[in-house]
């Protein structure tokens, strides 16, 4: 799948003020995952100067300054990609002590991993859930990363929060609610409580069914050896791969329709990433019902999920797809 993505950042003040040198981070990757195929950063005003150059942790920035006061400045980028990824689990995991928890890297991977396995705030209702999803999984540490990524998106109400710093995991898990930044680091520690070496992320996602599409993103990698860092999304509750496939550029219900549908008969349109993976039963229904709404018209549609569904879409949301379909996306015979 190929994306166009443009993201700007606009910072406004009351008067004029001095800003700091400024370090951006908004280049994606370029790995096995996806191909980054063109990227632009403008920035206005044109700054007095400009760097760029890789942070720590081999992350692609960009330092500017000014020598004057700015009343306000922005930030605008414009990138193609094409995404790799179409399968989470194709890999080999080629150090055996990693796939029994508690989780042991070898002695030559402990030193670089150290900062991954660091817990700032231990607590003891993380190590208790991190022991209860151990006992489910057999120990086994990848059915225990599955099990516990559609255990938080079952059990953590997800709330959009634009500002802020993440909630310690202790926090989120008592509140039993959380934003995707929220439940990421809720993750990783959970990870981490039991040896698994895990990091942050954040990024894009493509998702228009969803309360917060075209929002920056966050989710969770963890090492294994041989696979290397891999994507969890606890927020989704799916391991991170291609997954936005349905959703490629262009092909929204309302686009299709209205250029082809005088032509050409669909079968599909319903987002196996949308309101029917993570949304509630009445939005699931809103969805489809939405949908039919603007492919019905004029003939020629078929009501079908766009890919397989995902094996932890709920039963009930699935059942309410169906139904809606059934119920409200038949075609009056003559």
């Amino acid at each position: 799948m190929k994306l166009k993505v443009t993201h700007q950042v606009q910072y406004v003040y009351s008067k004029e003020v001095f800003v700091e040198p400024t370090i951006l981070r908004l280049k994606p990757r370029d790995d096995f995952s996806q191909k980054l195929e063109s990227y632009q950063l403008h920035l206005n005003p044109s700054p007095s100067g400009r760097s760029e150059g890789l942070d720590l942790y081999n992350n692609p920035v960009t330092l500017f300054w000014h020598t004057g006061n700015l009343a306000r400045w922005e930030a605008t980028t414009t990138f193609t990609l094409e995404t790799l990824l179409n399968n989470p689990f194709n890999y080999l995991i080629t150090d055996p002590q990693v796939l029994k928890l508690p989780s042991r890297y070898a002695k030559e991977n402990r030193l670089a991993l150290a900062p991954y396995l660091f817990r700032p705030e231990p607590d003891a209702g993380v190590d208790q859930m991190a022991e209860q999803l151990l006992t489910e999984s057999d120990d086994n540490t990848l059915s225990f990363l599955y099990h516990m990524t559609d255990t938080l998106h079952r059990d953590i109400q997800p709330v959009i929060r634009l500002v802020g710093d993440a909630l310690s995991p202790g926090k989120t898990l008592r509140r039993k609610e959380g934003a995707c930044r929220d439940l990421a680091v809720l993750f990783i520690d959970l990870c981490r409580s039991l040896g698994i070496a895990a990091r942050f992320v954040s990024g894009y996602k493509y998702d228009p069914g969803s309360k917060d599409s075209f929002e920056l993103h966050a989710w969770a990698e963890v090492f294994l050896p041989g696979a290397g860092w891999r994507g969890y999304d606890p927020s989704l509750g799916l391991a991170v791969a291609d997954t936005l496939q349905p959703e490629a550029a262009d092909m929204s219900p309302q686009y299709l329709k209205g250029r082809y549908g005088d032509r050409l008969a669909f079968h599909g349109c319903i987002s196996t990433a949308g309101p029917v993976a993570g949304g509630t039963v009445q939005q699931t229904i809103d969805y489809c019902r939405q949908t039919l709404e603007i492919m019905m018209p004029g003939g020629g549609y078929c009501f079908s999920p766009t890919h397989a569904l995902q094996d932890n879409s709920p039963t009930e949301n699935v059942v309410a797809m169906y139904e809606t379909a059934a119920r409200e996306g038949r075609y009056r015979t003559i």
